[in-house]
């Protein structure tokens, strides 16, 4: 029973088995359904995917797949070609990274808003890719997965760069354009075929005095009084109809205006027409004005009375003034068309012609001072001012004749002042050298007299003292020599007979010329005496004959000497080597005359300058004193040479009915004189102080010493009671004995004082005359001359021995 329980069941179990079998293989011949049309499916989406990632792959524009997360999960071809990397660098970074633009990050973001709105989008865009900005117009589409799910965004790029860097230069054309035509002073249009206007510029809108708004699109009858439309429109319908470029003048409110109107194409096939037209009033009226100026210009040049004249390049006369006819001698109608050249042969070879030959061919302006004739052989000089111009030269003639003439004798004039002016230097130069030379001898002989006062009779030191004495005195003269070279000195006035005074000089004369010379004395007859030093006019006779003789050069030849009596007047005497100095009058002339070499005119300016010679070494003083002495006589000294023709020198010396000057004599002192009192001495230099201290203390005196003027005044103040006499040097530091002697007299107008100086008594007694010096003192003064000044001006002592120790 057991066992078939147990049988029956495994058959049951075995039954149920096979219906599960069964079923099984039911199912699983529907699951193989289910995998096959599973695998067809994929098959089917397979294929898709590849079409569709062909399609994306091979699209020419840049494209990409961006997730919810904004990293990049595919991309094309085209888009790894814009950013210049594989997609494997690219899938997985984020999008904003690779193509970045201005939106990037903010809510303007494109994946933004169609993230958040679930739509496409597009836009235009700039991006950025290697530091270059490109242009795009970018479309951002949503993505659905299998479920519906938006996985991503799928974003397009078009390329529109090259489009708008296109646009761009079009539009920087059109605002270089439309600035070029606004800048513009012209008025400048254009109208469309039916005369209206289509584009202004600013001048334009000026003109009609309206925003552009209300012009653009209207037509002349809009904007215009009638007639002045129906002009405007008349030439607008010119130019169309005839095709042609169409100028005009038009009075438009009172200015007048020149149009330049031309056809031309639009756009729609059809013709308009463009218009330049510019403001000519002002150009009017200066047209106007320059035919005026022109005449007033014309009027102008002939009332110049220089010549102006203006040559063509052929060297034609086409422009000639009325003074042009006085300098040429010709009529304007002789001149005009003619060339220089015909007109006046030889022209070629004057100097002024040159000058229009150089600035006919270097265009730059000369100027040329000339003597000239012309047709009517008048001679002049002539300023010719010569500059180019476009036809030629442009010539303008001044006749400088008088002005020539003027100018030499200005020049003459200033020779003459500036000779005298080297002579004042000289004299400057020789009275400084006197002043210290003559202190220097003052201190030599004043000590050597106070040693041969102390020597005994016997004493064999006398000679040698004695000698130093005379070659003191000596040099003293030769100081006072010097100055009257210069006219610095005064003169040993006396009346001179100068017949008589030549006369006395024959055989000096004679002796001294060469032997070659023949000497013609002519004597004037009954000539007056004149004033003067006779040393001196002999140096001056015996310089000019020994002059004249050497410019012989021992050649044989003459030498005239003459005297006469001229009047002279203050054109001749301006010619004076000296300067116009001498007061016109009478004059004797002392006249010598040479048939020498003569000299030119450079040579002649200089002969008067010392120790210039045109002979050898060691001349050349001989002429300076000449003049020296003349300028001293208030003469003049004329010279006239020239070369091959001998020289001529002429003094004159002023006549004058006063009688000769004289001085008054001091009366010697007697022997062994010795005064008393007190003496300012004033003196800078220590060694003249020093030995003039001696003498006057040898003369019983007391004597007060002070170095400067200052201390000088001190002391006449401090002292003035008991003063006798004041010493006064003339050259000293801060206050010269002038000015000492001036503040003395304001202080005590009686007070005795004497001057002290190396120029002579006269010219000292002539300088201080309104102070009225006590008496001048000549340096180098001896012990005698000094003595006697004293005796004149102090009160005697009473007889005794001389005692420099005193």
């Amino acid at each position: 029973m057991a066992a078939d329980e147990t049988i029956a069941g495994r058959e049951g179990e075995i039954e149920r088995l096979k219906r599960e079998l069964a079923a099984y293989r039911v199912a699983a011949g529907q699951v193989g359904d289910h995998l096959r049309e599973i695998s067809r499916l994929n098959r089917k989406i397979s294929r898709s995917r590849r079409e569709k990632e062909l399609l994306l792959a091979t699209t020419a524009g840049p494209m990409r797949l961006i997730g919810p997360d904004f990293k990049m999960r595919w991309v094309n071809a085209a888009l790894e070609q814009a950013c210049g990397r594989e997609a494997g660098d690219l899938e997985g970074e984020y999008c904003y990274r690779a193509l970045p633009s201005e939106d990037c990050g903010t809510d303007r973001c494109l994946l933004q808003r169609v993230l958040a709105g679930s739509r496409p989008l597009g836009e235009e865009k700039v991006i950025r890719i290697d530091g270059r900005d490109r242009y795009y117009i970018v479309s951002a589409s949503p993505f659905y997965n299998d479920q519906g799910a938006l996985d991503g965004i799928l974003e397009d790029f078009l390329d529109i760069t090259d489009r708008k860097l296109a646009e761009d230069a079009l539009r920087r054309s059109e605002e270089l354009y439309r600035t070029f035509i606004n800048a513009a002073s012209d008025l400048v249009f254009v109208k469309d075929a039916d005369f209206r206007y289509l584009m202004i510029n600013e001048t334009q809108r000026l003109f009609f005095n309206r925003p552009e708004s209300e012009i653009v699109g209207r037509t002349d009858f809009d904007l215009m009084p009638p007639e002045a439309a129906e002009n405007c429109r008349g030439t607008d319908r010119e130019a169309v109809e005839k095709n042609r470029i169409v100028i005009a003048e038009e009075e438009v409110g009172g200015s007048i205006y020149e149009i330049r109107k031309f056809p031309l194409r639009l756009r729609e096939g059809a013709l308009g027409v463009g218009a330049f037209i510019r403001d000519i009033t002002e150009s009017k009226k200066a047209g106007t004005a320059l035919k005026e100026s022109e005449e007033r210009y014309r009027l102008l040049v002939d009332g110049i009375r220089d010549s102006v004249y203006i040559l063509d390049r052929e060297w034609r006369h086409i422009l000639v003034n009325d003074a042009a006819e006085l300098f040429t001698g010709l009529s304007k109608a002789e001149l005009l068309g003619k060339k220089l050249t015909e007109l006046f042969p030889g022209v070629e070879e004057t100097a002024f012609f040159q000058v229009f030959r150089r600035v006919m061919e270097n265009r730059e302006p000369e100027t040329v001072t000339t003597e000239h004739s012309f047709v009517d052989r008048r001679k002049g000089w002539y300023e010719v001012n010569v500059y180019p111009v476009p036809e030629g030269i442009l010539c303008i003639s001044r006749d400088i004749t008088e002005r020539k003439r003027a100018e030499r004798e200005r020049l003459e004039l200033e020779r003459g002042v500036q000779r005298a002016q080297k002579l004042e230097s000289l004299g400057v130069m020789a009275g400084g050298i006197a002043h210290d030379f003559n202190n220097i001898l003052m201190v030599m002989l004043g000590n050597a007299e106070l040693v041969l006062r102390e020597l005994g009779p016997l004493s064999p030191a006398r000679e040698s003292l004695n000698d130093i004495l005379t070659a003191g005195s000596a040099a003293a003269g030769l100081c006072q020599q010097m100055l009257s070279y210069t006219g610095k000195s005064s003169l040993a006035q006396s009346s001179i007979d100068l017949n008589s005074l030549i006369g006395d000089m024959g055989n000096l004369i004679r002796s001294s010329i060469s032997r070659k010379a023949v000497l013609t004395l002519n004597p004037g007859d009954n000539l007056p005496p004149v004033e003067g030093d006779p040393s001196q006019i002999r140096q001056v006779v015996m310089n000019l004959l020994i002059n004249a003789s050497e410019a012989l050069e021992e050649q044989s030849g003459y030498i005239t000497l003459s005297t006469g009596l001229i009047d002279c007047g203050r054109e001749e005497l301006a010619r004076s080597e000296i300067g116009g100095e001498a007061a016109p009058g009478r004059f004797l002339c002392l006249e010598v005359t040479d048939s020498g070499k003569g000299m030119d005119e450079a040579t002649r300016r200089r002969i008067f300058e010392p120790f210039f010679s045109t002979k050898f070494t060691g001349r050349g003083l001989g002429l300076v004193s000449v003049l020296g002495i003349v300028r001293g006589h208030a003469g003049a000294l004329l010279v006239e040479s020239h070369p091959g023709r001998g020289s001529t020198f002429r003094v004159l010396l002023p006549v004058s009915a006063a009688g000769p000057a004289g001085g008054e004599e001091v009366a010697a002192p007697a022997a062994g004189w010795r005064g008393k009192g007190k003496v300012l001495l004033a003196e800078d230099e220590g060694m003249v102080r020093s030995v003039t201290g001696q003498m006057l203390r040898g003369f019983g005196l007391e004597v007060l010493e002070a170095s400067d003027g200052k201390e000088a005044l001190d002391l006449y103040r401090k002292h003035r009671e008991d003063l006798g006499l004041v010493l006064l040097d003339l050259t000293m530091p801060g206050l010269d004995g002038g000015e000492v002697l001036r503040e003395i007299r304001h202080i005590d107008p009686e007070a005795k004082v004497v001057i002290c100086s190396g120029y002579s008594e006269d010219d000292l007694a002539r300088r201080f005359d309104r102070l009225d010096p006590s008496g001048v003192l000549h340096k180098p003064y001896s012990l005698a001359s000094l003595s006697g000044l004293l005796a004149g001006l102090l009160p005697p002592a009473g007889p005794g021995p001389y005692n420099s120790r005193d």
